[in-house]
């Protein structure tokens, strides 16, 4: 009965991602080889009890192969490439769309001062994304190892960021080093250009790139070392950035801890929350997906002149943000597997 079940189940799913190779778009298609592993990994994952009573089971079953995923909740299996999502470079385009406007407004190029507020909504885009595909990648690699692997983590940013960011390092000290000393750039080499408030403008842009680096450095290893208190760690990060902020206004801080990691955390934990829950969350339908959209646009008019505004703002408006960027970048992962 189980080799029975066995065998219907390997037709069943061959029969399927046959016609998924057929339907897929370009850049999406399975090789021989990856078609091959994920039969044979299937096979020896799912056992037959489990695969009898699996569309009765809210548990997601999962099987990993190269770039691809197997998601088995569903009737009709469907394959994402987790290197590249179309739709999360459509958020990208945005964020970086909205940082060059608020640019252009902050030098008097656009006259629409409106947009000005819209940069540093870019800028957490930027981030929720990252947390997200980061920790995405961390926790596929778990699954399948059981482990982390720091150092070749650390040499895939390095050769990722690294090659780019030293030639730009490079060309700018060279024509600007009448404007900075030593220490601008150490900090941007050091990528801690974020707590360096004196820096040159040339380096002004960097301060994002170190607080990306600085999460790099810093969560593969406690994803590693506690990764059973992931969860907690994460919302405890998400609690603690705005009550950090409070102790800035509170003690009047104008140094380089307002551009400093902790400043700026719970934007990077919320995409890592999602990527620990997307594959159980529920479908984002359009009318929420709508609201979603106004609160990313109104939210960052909203003047923040007292006290009272301002603790109404970090502790409820700035969360709600989160959220609602977070719902809106699973809404369009969603679209994009046909979830």
């Amino acid at each position: 009965m189980a080799n029975e079940s066995r065998r219907n189940f390997r037709d069943g799913l061959e029969i399927n991602l046959r016609v998924q190779r057929l339907v897929a778009p370009e850049g999406m298609q399975l090789s021989a080889n990856n078609f091959s592993n994920i039969l044979d990994a299937s096979l020896s994952y799912i056992m037959t009890p489990s695969w009898c009573c699996l569309r009765k089971s809210p548990r997601l079953s999962r099987v990993i192969c190269n770039d691809y995923e197997f998601n088995s909740t569903r009737a009709t299996p469907f394959l994402v490439s987790i290197q590249r999502l179309p739709s999360l470079d459509g958020l990208r385009a945005i964020s970086i769309t909205l940082v060059v406007i608020s640019h252009l407004v902050k030098w008097k190029h656009v006259s629409l001062q409106v947009l000005g507020a819209y940069g540093a909504l870019g800028v957490h885009v930027f981030f929720v994304l990252s947390g997200y595909l980061i920790t995405n990648l961390l926790l596929r690699e778990y699954e399948r190892s059981s482990t982390i692997s720091l150092r070749a983590f650390y040499v895939r940013r390095a050769f990722r960021i690294f090659p780019a960011a030293f030639v730009f390092l490079a060309v700018v000290i060279v024509l600007y080093w009448r404007q900075m000393h030593w220490y601008h750039v150490a900090a941007a080499v050091l990528y801690s250009a974020n707590m360096d408030i004196s820096r040159p403008w040339v380096f002004g842009h960097l301060w994002s790139l170190s607080i990306e680096e600085q999460f790099y450095l810093l969560w593969p290893f406690a994803l590693k070392k506690w990764q059973r208190h992931k969860t907690a760690i994460l919302l405890c990060v998400s609690v603690a950035t705005p009550v950090f902020w409070v102790g800035l206004y509170a003690f009047r801080v104008r140094n380089g801890l307002l551009g400093s990691l902790p400043a700026y955390a719970d934007q990077l934990a919320i995409g890592c929350l999602l990527a620990i829950f997307a594959p159980r969350l529920p479908r984002i339908r359009g009318p929420l997906a709508l609201i979603m959209v106004l609160a990313a646009i109104f939210i960052p008019w909203f003047p923040a002149t007292s006290p009272w505004r301002t603790l109404f703002s970090l502790f409820v408006l700035h969360p709600l943000l989160n959220v609602s960027l977070a719902g809106l970048m699973l809404h369009v992962i969603q679209v994009l597997i046909g979830r």
